[in-house]
């Protein structure tokens, strides 16, 4: 995805097939809602959803908890902790560790960076903690992943 940046046109378009195309290759396919899903929220949940987003994607980095999160939006902890699973369906740290994963992920992949390097600058402070949610959320260890997703990916072009 990050070489599609660079390219116009018609290669620009062939990259995009060719993403999806790993997509639809793929064995590990989960669905992310249910064919009945409907968010049903109000609007002021919503800004205040956002304003959670926005934070946690500002300082994901730091070490953040829920009373961090809670204050954001004006709540204490404990209907915070029930406002944000209703929202999203998840636990807040549950949520946090799955955020801060994602961009793991992304940066295992565009970066050279060291696991550990990029551990930490997504926050997490306990490599073994690190390894453990990493696994659990992709089923693989990170070195695992990285080298799985440079295999799945073409070649940088110059």
């Amino acid at each position: 995805m990050a070489q599609m940046a660079g390219l116009r046109g018609f290669d620009r378009v062939v990259q995009f097939l060719q993403i999806l195309g790993v997509l639809a290759r793929s064995a590990d396919c989960r669905p992310i809602a249910s064919a009945s899903f409907a968010a049903a929220a109000y609007l002021y949940d919503q800004e205040r959803m956002n304003q959670v987003f926005q934070f946690l994607n500002a300082h994901l980095d730091e070490a953040l908890g829920l009373a961090d999160a809670a204050r954001i939006v004006g709540m204490n902890q404990g209907a915070f902790s029930r406002f944000f699973r209703l929202h999203t369906g998840k636990t807040f740290p549950r949520f946090l560790n799955e955020l801060r994963i994602g961009r793991v992920c992304r940066l295992l992949v565009e970066d050279d960076q060291s696991i550990t390097e990029v551990s930490q600058e997504c926050g997490f402070t306990n490599r073994s903690n690190f390894n453990r949610q990493f696994l659990r959320l992709k089923g693989a260890s990170p070195s695992a992943f990285r080298q799985q997703m440079k295999r799945m990916l073409p070649p940088a072009l110059p």
